[in-house]
C-alpha cells in the first residue's frame, strides 16, 4: 500500500470545505502523518482512519495553522492507550515548547510511548524498507520538506533463475551479495533480475518557490508541493514567503517530477481548478485535491 490521505488541503485557516494542513501517508503497515493542524484528529474520524494506528508524525514548522491539532490529538491516543511508539519530529523552536507543555501540564494523562525529536538537515527515519530526509526550505522561519525514499527492489526472471541454475537459499544469497559463484561461473543479479526503483516523495509545505532545496527534489519523484496563491496574488506570495500554484508547476518541470499534487490552498479561492490550470501552465500531470481525497501511487508509477 502506498496511498497519501488529504485530512487538510486548506493554508493559513479552515474553510467550509477544507480544514488546515494535515497529511496521511499509508505506505503498507507504516502510517506516517506529515503536519497536524487544528482538527485534524476529527478529519481521522471522517476519513474512517485512526490515529492509534500512527507511527510517524512531521511537524515542518512552528506556525500554528501546522500543529495546534497535535496536543489534543496525543491526549486521545492517551486516553484510548495507543499500541507501539509514535515519535513526533519538530523544529528546534517547537520542540521544547511542546515537551515543556506536553510533560508538565498533561504530566501522568499522557501515558503512551512517545519521543519527541529535533528536525535536522539529513537523515530523520530509516526503516528496512525507506528512509525520510529532512530539506531545509526557503520560509521565514525555520521550515523543513520531507523527502521519502523508498529503497529499490529486483524483481526475478524465472526463466533467468532457472537458465543460470540459481535456486532456493542461492536466489537470497544473489540478492544479499549480489554476485554469485553457481557450477563454476560468476552470476550477477542483473543476470537474473531487473532493478525496479523505490517510490521517491517530496512533500513541501511553507516556501517560497525557488531556494537551494528545489536541487534537493530527485528526479521522478511524486511531488506534492504548496500553492497558497494564485499568479495574479503572486506580489504577496513573496511577502508571505509562499508559492503560487504556476511557481509550483515550473519545480515539478524542472525536477521532471512524476507527478505533482498542489496543497495548502488559499481559503480566498473556492475553486480547486483554478490552481489546476495555473500550474498547468508549466507541468502537464498535477491533481489538486479535496480534503479526504485518496490519490493511490501504485497508480502513478
Amino acid at each position: 500500500m502506498k496511498e497519501l490521505v488529504f485530512l487538510g488541503t486548506s493554508a493559513t485557516a479552515p474553510t467550509k470545505d477544507r480544514n488546515v494542513p494535515a497529511l496521511l501517508f499509508k505506505y503498507n503497515d507504516k502510517r506516517l502523518l506529515f503536519e497536524c493542524g487544528e482538527g485534524t484528529q476529527r478529519q481521522f474520524l471522517f476519513a474512517k482512519e485512526s490515529i492509534l494506528r500512527l507511527n510517524y508524525v512531521f511537524i515542518s514548522h512552528a506556525h500554528l495553522d501546522h500543529w495546534l491539532g497535535l496536543p489534543g490529538m496525543l491526549s486521545t491516543m492517551a486516553l484510548h492507550k495507543k499500541p507501539g511508539k509514535i515519535v513526533v519530529f519538530l523544529t528546534s523552536e517547537l520542540h521544547d515548547f511542546a515537551k515543556r507543555f506536553l510533560y508538565e501540564f498533561e504530566n501522568e494523562r499522557l501515558d503512551i510511548k512517545l519521543e519527541f525529536r529535533k528536525i535536522k538537515e539529513g537523515v530523520l527515519v530509516s526503516e528496512k524498507d525507506f528512509k525520510i530526509t529532512a530539506v531545509k526550505l526557503n520560509h521565514d522561519v525555520e521550515c523543513y520538506g520531507f523527502l521519502f525514499e523508498e529503497k529499490d527492489s529486483w524483481k526475478f526472471s524465472k526463466e533467468k533463475l532457472s537458465k543460470f541454475g540459481v535456486k532456493n537459499i542461492a536466489v537470497r544469497e544473489l540478492l544479499e551479495k549480489g554476485s554469485i559463484s553457481v557450477l563454476g561461473k560468476r552470476v550477477s543479479l542483473e543476470d537474473v533480475a531487473k532493478q525496479k526503483k523505490g517510490l521517491r516523495l517530496f512533500i513541501a509545505y511553507d516556501t517560497l518557490g525557488e531556494g537551494e532545496y528545489i536541487n534537493e527534489i530527485p528526479y521522478d519523484a511524486v511531488l506534492v508541493h504548496e500553492a497558497t496563491f494564485l499568479e495574479k496574488d503572486k506580489q504577496r506570495a513573496r511577502d508571505t514567503w509562499h508559492t503560487t500554484a504556476r511557481e509550483a508547476g515550473r519545480i515539478a518541470e524542472l525536477r521532471n517530477a512524476r507527478l505533482l499534487i498542489l496543497t495548502h490552498l488559499s481559503a480566498r479561492v473556492k475553486d480547486n481548478e483554478k490552481f489546476e490550470i495555473e500550474a498547468r501552465r508549466e507541468f502537464p500531470n498535477v491533481l489538486v485535491p479535496k480534503d479526504f481525497d485518496r490519490i493511490n501511487l501504485l497508480k502513478h508509477k
